[in-house]
């Protein structure tokens, strides 16, 4: 299924658009179709005082050609279709679930602030798009064997409020994601974020770090396999457990 979301020339498809729930996962479509996984560990400033985690609902996964190809600027883009969200959920882990098999790597990511407060709802209304770095894309970068769940690690980057200091990958998914937006002068933007809910936050962090040796790939699969019981993903959990064995 292919779903067009309303931001000027960005095609996202979104293979089952499951939203965030406690039930199963959607089924493996074909046994060769592949899942990618994400750890996100973000913090966002939304104003000069105000900052926190901030908690993905969706993240955009880009899929290269070949392992040569080095253009990270895709209007193509994949979407994250599936968040375990029970009482034991970690906020910042999402799926995509039901990909061809191939190379992946994220680009951007859509969410909002955690809830800390009563008092805090109208910064927990704001919607905060993160863009990833060139670098943080390189070094993201997994094949995902057919029938396999790829997790492409536990990634962290520097929490920031503004897209000062964007690379030319940011600034291109900016462009896609705001229309090319132009920004106000930042006092102007910080008077914005306090009293309008509706004002979505754009935010261009660097580079800080990505934790994806074979032992937190396998704790991470060994993790989430039970929420999987219940659809026919659990096989492509045990092909990549015994991958990492290898």
């Amino acid at each position: 299924m292919r779903r067009l979301i309303h931001v000027p020339a960005l095609l996202v498809i979104c293979l089952s658009c499951v939203s965030t729930s406690v039930n199963p996962p959607p089924m493996a479509a074909d046994p060769s179709n592949v899942g990618v996984a994400l750890s996100l560990d973000q913090k966002v400033r939304t104003s000069l005082n105000l900052g926190g985690d901030f908690i993905p609902e969706t993240v955009f996964f880009i899929r290269f050609e070949n392992s040569a190809y080095k253009n990270y600027k895709n209007p193509v883009l994949l979407a994250s279709n599936y968040k375990h969200s029970g009482s034991d959920a970690e906020d910042g882990v999402v799926f995509a679930l039901n990909l061809p098999p191939g190379e992946y790597a994220p680009v951007a990511a859509e969410g909002r602030m955690k809830e800390y407060e009563v008092d805090s709802a109208p910064e927990k209304a704001k919607k905060i798009i993160v863009f990833f770095p060139r670098a943080t894309i390189e070094k993201t970068r997994t094949v995902v064997a057919p029938g396999t769940i790829g997790y492409l690690g536990e990634l962290r980057m520097d929490t920031v409020s503004t897209m000062k200091g964007a690379d030319d990958v940011q600034m291109y998914y900016y462009t896609l994601f705001s229309g090319n937006e132009k920004r106000t002068g930042a006092y102007k933007e910080m008077l914005l974020r306090t009293l309008d809910s509706d004002y979505t936050i754009y935010v261009a962090p660097k580079h800080e770090k990505l934790v994806n040796s074979k032992e937190r790939q396998t704790a991470f699969l060994i993790a989430y396999r039970k929420y999987f019981k219940r659809s026919n993903w659990v096989g492509h959990f045990d092909k990549r457990l015994s991958e990492l064995k290898k």
